[in-house]
């Protein structure tokens, strides 16, 4: 992100229209219900307003077994006959209390077939019934046992990326730090992620009402998850308590202007600008937190898709090149 780009402008059209008719309906804060009653409107929402789904990517459930608890994953290939194809691993955001295989399932069939690679989403376990740890250690046993799980399906481990929203993006910086040392990931992708959820910003006090996301919905998300305020001084809640970055892979940040994370999004991102080579920050200041799952009401989620899925595979493929530039020399 450069000075000259404002933290926040009017929205855009298509994101005008979603916050405008959430007012009309007026429907009552998901922290007002329960952990379930939440589940059901962000699903309704996500099923109602996601992308057109992708007809000509092949899609198989699958069972991984952790550590601590198998693993629900939705491999997503396409169609198109290839030799072998890339991995990038998809974490689904809902403030670790809300989201699944199906609210993502038309954002992962359009990255799979953006990327032309193969595209694995995780069913990690919620909080309240699963509270912290339990969603980073899904997190960090999908990277650590789905690409050997998948050895053998023409797909190259070798060759592995994650990506998430929202929490999922917390989700996959966390995965990505916990085994920067062993996993060679090529790359990461995260749309709005929280860095640190023990932080008093700025930004949680622009958007107390009016919005699906609001700074009080974040904080009962955060309570729901956390037994214990405590616990967000651990890296694996707040990323950027991490004392160091170094080793990560190329990672490309977007951030939003309408979103109480905004400023954590922000400080994150020029986090890893300063210390990972290859990190993109882009911030868009038009746009409203989540508006990637949104895609039939939101045009630019496309575009931003499409640039998310240019940078994995771009970092995907950049083994191949330089193994094919040494045959030439």
């Amino acid at each position: 992100m450069t000075e000259t780009i404002p933290l926040r402008t009017e929205l855009e059209a298509g994101a005008q229209f979603v916050v405008d008719q959430y007012r009309i309906a007026n429907p009552p804060p998901y922290e007002h219900g329960t952990a379930q009653q939440a589940r059901d409107g962000y699903r309704a929402t996500s099923l109602r307003l996601g992308f057109d789904a992708e007809q000509d990517v092949r899609i198989r459930d699958l069972t991984v077994e952790g550590p601590k608890a198998p693993l629900r994953v939705r491999l997503y290939e396409p169609e198109m006959p290839a030799d072998s194809r890339p991995l990038i691993l998809y974490l689904h955001g809902g403030g670790w209390v809300m989201g699944d295989l199906d609210t993502h399932d038309t954002t992962c069939r359009l990255l799979a077939k953006l990327s032309d690679a193969a595209v694995a989403a995780v069913d990690y376990r919620l909080a309240p019934e699963h509270p912290f740890p339990a969603a980073p250690e899904d997190a960090i046993a999908a990277l650590q046992y789905i690409p050997g799980a998948l050895a053998g399906r023409g797909i190259d481990t070798a060759r592995v990326a994650i990506a998430g929203d929202s929490a999922g993006g917390t989700l996959a910086l966390v995965a990505a730090i916990a085994l920067k040392d062993e996993a060679k990931l090529a790359a990461l992708a995260i749309f709005y992620p929280a860095g640190d959820v023990g932080r008093r910003i700025t930004s949680m006090d622009e958007f107390s009402s009016g919005y699906p996301l609001t700074s009080s919905t974040l904080r009962w998300f955060r309570d729901l998850y956390l037994e214990d305020i405590a616990m967000a001084g651990d890296w694996r809640a707040s990323p950027m308590r991490y004392p160091r970055f170094q080793g990560l892979p190329p990672t490309l940040v977007v951030s939003v202007g309408h979103d109480p994370l905004r400023d954590d999004t922000v400080a994150l991102a020029q986090r890893l600008l300063s210390e990972v080579p290859g990190t993109e920050h882009r911030h868009l200041p038009d746009q409203m937190h989540g508006f990637l799952t949104l895609g039939k009401a939101i045009a630019p989620a496309r575009s931003e898709l499409e640039h998310a899925a240019k940078f994995l595979r771009d970092a995907l493929d950049a083994p191949i090149a330089a193994e094919r530039l040494g045959e030439e020399a």
